[in-house]
């Protein structure tokens, strides 16, 4: 029997997710150009800084890690812009998903997958998206993915909040 106590093994009953809301602060006045989230089995996501697309729209960069023999699925495939803890005011396009294998280049797909898996020949499998919101914004917003399904078990991911700094005239990550 493999003890829980081994935490090289990846038991994911003593998973505690950390920060799920990236606004620390009731003012949101700290910045980032991203932020990562770790999830059981060491599958991590790690939002990066906002484009701009379009006339008012935005496109979110989001990349997951899933380890070598490791393996988690959406529960769906929609990713929603909302009001701060608020109503839904927009859902996302995955407009590119890329999967990256070690050294070799990355190879687009046609479509997102509802599983990702890490592959056997590295160390990590990385997917990255591109997703956009084709709308006029709010100076603040939450970004929410999919909850992830890890061995069974689902599992919430960090909701980010984005502003816009006036002074940078962008849309930020902030804390």
């Amino acid at each position: 029997m493999v003890s829980c106590f081994i935490s090289a093994a990846g038991c994911s009953d003593s998973y505690e997710p950390r920060i799920l809301y990236g606004a620390v602060s009731p003012e949101c006045t700290q910045w980032l150009d991203g932020s990562g989230f770790e999830l059981p089995e060491q599958i991590s996501l790690f939002a990066s800084k906002p484009r701009p697309f379009g006339e008012a729209g935005i496109e979110l960069g989001l990349t997951y890690f899933v380890p070598k023999g490791a393996e988690t699925q959406f529960t769906n495939q929609e990713f929603v812009l909302s009001l701060p803890h608020g109503v839904n005011i927009a859902n996302g396009v995955v407009v590119l998903v890329e999967r990256a294998v070690g050294a070799e280049p990355a190879k687009v797909l046609s479509t997102l997958p509802m599983t990702l898996h890490g592959d056997s020949s590295s160390d990590d499998v990385m997917y990255r998206l591109k997703i956009k919101f084709a709308t006029a914004l709010p100076e603040r917003f939450d970004f929410t993915p999919p909850e992830m399904i890890v061995r069974g078990k689902k599992y919430p991911v960090r909701t980010y909040t984005y502003r816009l700094f006036k002074e940078q005239k962008t849309y930020r990550l902030c804390t």
